[in-house]
């Protein structure tokens, strides 16, 4: 999750420091591979900021910071939710977050998508 912190911070550097195209795109290819390795393609965090990140200007970057600051604030209550706690006090109320790259997939072979 210390990408996602990064990104915000590089985010509102580039706001304080004056809007560059060049940073603009760099940030929002790097944020986008965090939230799509983190969340998975299908994420509704990974979709709307692809969506929202399309226009090239302020408003762009910090539609991007807020979908930033709410995927990392559902990994930090994904993780907490599966933290016990101390001596097993909280039960346990869902799996461990897990990033998308690491999760097994399960893959369908070509044949079944064809119909053959």
């Amino acid at each position: 999750m210390g990408c996602i912190d990064l990104l915000i911070g590089l985010a509102q550097w580039i706001l304080d420091r004056g809007f560059g195209m060049r940073a603009f795109f760099s940030w929002r290819d790097a944020a986008f591979l965090c939230l799509l390795c983190l969340l998975g393609p299908l994420h509704h965090y990974t979709k709307n900021f692809d969506r929202f990140t399309r226009r090239r200007d302020e408003k762009a970057l910090l539609a991007g910071m807020g979908v930033l600051h709410a995927a990392r604030q559902e990994i930090a209550n994904a993780a907490q939710a599966s933290d016990p706690g101390p001596a097993g006090l909280r039960e346990r109320r869902s799996l461990p977050f897990t990033p998308w790259f690491l999760r097994r997939k399960e893959w369908i072979p070509l044949t079944d998508l064809r119909g053959e």
